[in-house]
Formats: C-alpha cells, structure tokens, sequence
C-alpha cells in the first residue's frame, strides 16, 4: 500500500475461483484500487484488473475453440499464401510471409527461408508455369492463443507449357496473429506417401 497525500494505492494478487455449471474455474488476477479520502473516510474511486502473468501463461497453452467466423479467415488467409506464391504476387506474399519464416519440403535438404521462398515463386512464374487448381480435402485446425496451427490435405494441378501435373500431399502449417493480421511463419509439406 502506498499512499500520496488524500490518496492510497493498492496494489495485489488475488486468486478468484468461480463456477459456471459444474466447470470450476480458479485464475490469478492482479489488481490495482485507488482508494481517496472523503469526509475523512478512504473510499474506492478507482480500479484497474488484469489477468496475472501465470493465468496469461497457462490459457495460451489451452486449446481456444475456433469459431466458424475465425476458421473462414484461417482458410481464406491460408488459401491467398498458395494462391499467391504459385501468381508471384510478391505484395501479397510480402503481407503474409514475414522475415522469420522458415518451410520444410520433401525433397530438399535443409530449410528454406523467406528469400528462398520468393526467389521460388518468381521462378514458378517466370517459367510459364501456372496453377490450374488447388484443393485442400482435409483441414484441422488447433488455436493456442494468437498461434494457428494447420494439418492439411492438398490436391492440386499444375499446367507447365500445355503439359498438366497433378500432386497431392498433407501440410502443417504455421501461422501468427500479429497486429491483427495472420501471417504464415512456416509450413511443412511432404508427398503424402
């Protein structure tokens, strides 16, 4: 407790346990009460309570349900990386893929980085090559805070000068809410076989 001339701060940890159906819940909460002196006697006029480092700590590692509003974002954010990495849309991809990302792929040895993934997609393109369609049959998703995690399926069909190649394989994903927009840190692809 601290106290400033007509004026006493409180600052503390409290534990709150409280019950929703059967399902009990206990957090850690820090608070902050400003208390004043009026007509001689201290009275709250001011509080402030946030969630203690701890509570912060362990609902990051829980599991979030993820919305059907939240899982069309996911996939529509997920699906512009593809799209835009096979049309060489570097403005886009500059939006999505951040400078730490890193990617796995079956085939090459060691991982690749954002530099890497770029110079690919201007050669995809530069070569005439062209994404005929992409599909994804099998989606989970996992949300641990602002972390998305994305196990897929994907089909998809390639037209190289006339000539058609179809593949498919799984991906995990790794995406990041920053600043309210979703970028993709890094994937793992493979063959599927």
């Amino acid at each position: 407790m601290t106290f400033e001339g007509p004026a006493a701060i409180v600052c503390f940890n409290a534990e709150v346990t409280s019950k929703s159906g059967d399902t009990i819940t206990t957090r850690k909460v820090q608070i902050m009460d400003i208390y004043g002196k009026r007509e001689g006697k201290w009275v709250q006029i001011a509080t402030d309570t946030n969630p203690h480092p701890e509570t912060v700590a362990k609902r990051q590692q829980e599991p979030n349900p993820v919305s059907s509003e939240m899982r069309k974002w996911i996939l529509d954010e997920r699906e512009k990386v593809w799209r835009s990495f096979f049309a060489n849309d570097k403005a886009m991809l500059d939006k999505l893929i951040p400078e730490d990302l890193i990617v796995v792929e079956g085939g090459d040895e060691g991982f690749k980085n954002r530099e890497r993934v770029l110079a690919d997609s201007k050669q995809f393109a530069e070569s005439g090559a062209k994404l005929i369609s992409l599909e994804f049959p099998k989606t989970d998703i996992q949300l641990y805070g602002n972390t998305v995690l994305i196990y897929t399926t994907y089909q998809m069909e390639l037209d190289f000068g006339g000539q058609r190649s179809k593949s498919s394989g799984r991906a995990t994903e790794n995406f990041v809410i920053r600043n309210g927009q979703l970028v993709n840190v890094g994937w793992h692809l493979d063959s599927g076989k």
